[in-house]
């Protein structure tokens, strides 16, 4: 009878056999091999921050993606990282950001896509780089002189 199975974690792969009956009460049998494959390890990367040079205030920057990916696999090459503006086009696969990426907002949440390039197994929920700009700084430039007295006369 058809059903969910749940496969025994000691045994990978594990051998399954089916006896298949006809409506004319023949029966043939046959076996497949049932292969759990491991979902990509991935931590979750830091934020990526950029200051706000480029036509300052409009807290808009060209960053680059693939700054995240090392932090987010740990070094490991067996795993493909893509980056993508909606949890939907992450879960697809689908509208992957090139590099450098202008954000659309401030502290912007950029969802990842990791696929093990092994098995095809991915990861695409839990896991987002939030992209920062920061403003520069606005010095106030004193409208007097700063005057300090030299006590002991060593010209600082």
């Amino acid at each position: 009878m058809p059903g969910a199975y749940a496969n025994d974690p000691n045994i990978n792969p594990q051998t399954i056999y089916v006896v298949v009956e006809g409506l004319n009460g023949c029966t043939k049998q046959t076996s497949f091999e049932l292969q759990v494959n491991p979902l990509p390890n991935i931590t979750t990367p830091q934020q990526l921050e950029l200051c706000d040079y480029n036509n300052p205030g409009d807290e808009r920057e060209e960053f680059n993606l693939e700054d995240a990916t090392l932090d987010i696999t740990q070094g490991d090459k067996t795993i493909d990282i893509t980056y993508h503006e909606t949890q939907a086009d992450a879960d697809s696969g689908n509208k992957s950001l090139t590099s450098p990426y202008t954000n659309t907002s401030n502290n912007q949440t950029i969802y990842i896509r990791a696929e093990d390039v092994d098995t095809g197994c991915t990861v695409t929920q839990g896991y987002t780089l939030t992209l920062i700009v920061n403003p520069l700084p606005s010095p106030q430039v004193p409208s007097e002189p700063v005057e300090v007295c030299d006590t002991d006369n060593d010209g600082f």
